[in-house]
């Protein structure tokens, strides 16, 4: 399992590429930490025709390890991706 690592107050955008166009497609993103809390994620289609979009959390991730998926809506079908990881270090630096 992929887990990528950030520092706490690091800008957090992930940009992903699907190999189908994303017409008529609902795309939401969630984690989930440690303790159960749930952060929703903001998605942007960047290329629609091309399957390009963005994800970044709502608020920012607390330290820690924080599980997320991405979950595709189309025609009354539903796909989870594989759950991957994000682990937000303590920064040192004020």
């Amino acid at each position: 399992m992929i887990t990528l690592r950030r520092k706490y107050g690091d800008t957090l955008r992930l940009r992903f590429h699907t190999t189908a166009a994303l017409r008529d497609v609902t795309i939401t993103a969630a984690s989930r930490n440690a303790a159960g809390g749930l952060t929703p994620f903001n998605v942007a289609i960047v290329d629609r025709d091309g399957g390009i979009f963005e994800i970044t959390p709502t608020t920012g991730l607390p330290v820690g390890r924080h599980s997320v998926d991405i979950r595709y809506d189309r025609a009354g079908q539903t796909a989870i991706s594989p759950t991957f990881f994000i682990q937000i270090l303590e920064a040192m630096t004020p």
